[in-house]
């Protein structure tokens, strides 16, 4: 592995956000996002040259925090004053003058002193009568923040000021990130498509020499992303993360839609959906029907690529690979880089604006004879409808690929006589010459790894046939 020195990437608008909050009379900001997502680094470069202090609250037994957050006064001001409870902590620090608040991982409270947020509502609504407020707080734990402070019943509903919800970084930035590793190209998409842009996962694998070292160590013991999945949410669904795990599991496989879900866990249909509405509201899958297709053909995926990687490839032999009894097969890492790249690519023709036109929805499509397409989009007042294939493999698309795809379009019931077709596939390796044929006179565009790479790379969008 190298070493090189942390940058910070992208984010310009989430710290001019951040910015402009705390110039206001009164500001109570709330940054939420899951963990690794970059929230403590990106309110410390936002923080940078303005009068502030930062408090990190642990998991830990009320007095230990205390006195850690005593020790953390005592760093900044050079006072360290003994708090007697969370409400005394509060009360000190919302005294101070003229300083922004940082409370790094205020969902911890939850566990250590619920009563704290009642304590902190009764300030901050003095405070901002006084309008002399300025606080940040961030939370990882997703199921927490939302109670806090989406719940009516909880004290600090309605309080905040601005809520930011910070997202994994664009694909564009990803690769910028990898590559300033030192990765190529090829691997940097590659990488993208197992992680997405989860910074602190782009920091530490951008010190790879190759996407075939990340498959070799991924889950090696001593690897952070080896236990990450566990780290990250049994947190989130308390004592039935097992069931949650398990759901997840199954989709992470393909065997998304709900009835297959059922079967396999050995549980009835009619007992799904609550745990499925659990994993929606933490955004960790998606609710999926195909477009133009019945309301009732419902799938659904993991919304994060980490998650599915870790639940496909990890999750079901952890133990062997935690002993190091085990090595993930590259193989299979390799079928899942393919599965991932299709969101990838629409990833991209949303950041490059390489669309062939404005699309009013982007999704996929299938049937129930097991036909489907990977990316179909559409606008309804220009009756244009877009159709493609990802095909990310170490050879060349053929003519078959090309026929199925035409076949697919043919299936695909919407406007029918009157409708202009953008047909495309995306190929890691190309084409052969009989599927370039084919294509050229059926208008099918062709996009191949370097055509993607001069697209983010160079800016210069995908040349489609029009």
């Amino acid at each position: 592995m190298k070493n090189r020195a942390s940058k910070f990437y992208n984010r310009k608008n989430e710290i001019d956000l951040i910015r402009n909050a705390i110039r206001s009379d009164h500001c109570f900001l709330v940054i939420t996002g899951r963990r690794r997502i970059g929230k403590t680094r990106l309110i410390r470069e936002a923080l940078k040259g303005i009068d502030h202090l930062e408090f990190f609250i642990p998991r830990k037994r009320m007095r230990l925090a205390l006195d850690q957050l005593s020790e953390l006064l005592e760093e900044q001001t050079g006072f360290s004053p003994h708090f007697r409870d969370f409400r005394n902590f509060l009360e000190y620090i919302f005294r101070l003058e003229g300083k922004v608040i940082f409370i790094d991982e205020i969902s911890n409270l939850d566990h250590i002193d619920k009563g704290a947020f009642s304590d902190m509502q009764e300030m901050i609504d003095k405070k901002k009568n006084e309008n002399e407020l300025h606080l940040i707080v961030d939370g990882s734990y997703v199921s927490i923040m939302k109670k806090i402070f989406e719940d009516r019943k909880e004290p600090l509903f309605g309080r905040s000021t601005n809520v930011l919800e910070l997202k994994p970084l664009p694909l564009v930035h990803s690769i910028n990130m990898l590559m300033d590793g030192g990765l190529s190209f090829s691997d940097s998409i590659e990488t993208y498509s197992l992680f997405g842009g989860i910074p602190r996962y782009l920091e530490l694998l951008k010190e790879y020499e190759n996407i075939d070292d990340i498959i070799e160590n991924v889950f090696t013991p001593g690897s952070i992303f080896l236990p990450e999945g566990e780290n990250v949410l049994i947190q989130e669904f308390g004592s039935s993360w097992d069931t949650h795990f398990s759901i997840l599991e199954v989709i992470s496989r393909g065997k998304s839609g709900p009835t297959r879900i059922a079967e396999q866990l050995g549980m009835e249909v009619q007992m799904l959906p609550k745990y499925l509405e659990t994993l929606k509201g933490l955004k960790l899958i998606r609710r999926k029907r195909p477009i133009f297709g019945k309301p009732r053909h419902v799938r659904y995926r993991i919304d994060d690529p980490f998650f599915q990687f870790w639940f496909e490839i990890c999750y079901p032999k952890i133990g062997l690979y935690r002993d190091g009894r085990a090595a993930v097969k590259k193989d299979m890492v390799r079928a899942s880089i393919g599965s991932g790249m299709e969101r990838v690519m629409v990833d991209l023709l949303f950041e490059t604006s390489s669309f062939p036109f404005e699309p009013d929805q982007v999704g996929t499509w299938w049937n129930r004879s097991g036909n489907e397409v990977d990316i179909l989009f559409y606008s309804r007042k220009e009756k244009k409808l877009g159709v493609g294939e990802v095909k990310w493999r170490d050879r060349k698309v053929g003519v078959a690929t090309v026929d199925m795809l035409l076949e697919n379009i043919e299936r695909i019931d919407w406007h029918n006589d009157k409708r202009k077709e953008f047909p495309f596939i995306i190929s890691k390796k190309g084409f052969t010459g009989g599927a370039l044929d084919r294509m050229e006179r059926s208008g099918v565009s062709g996009f191949t790894l370097e055509d993607i790479e001069r697209c983010i790379l160079k800016d210069r969008p995908l040349n489609w046939k029009l």
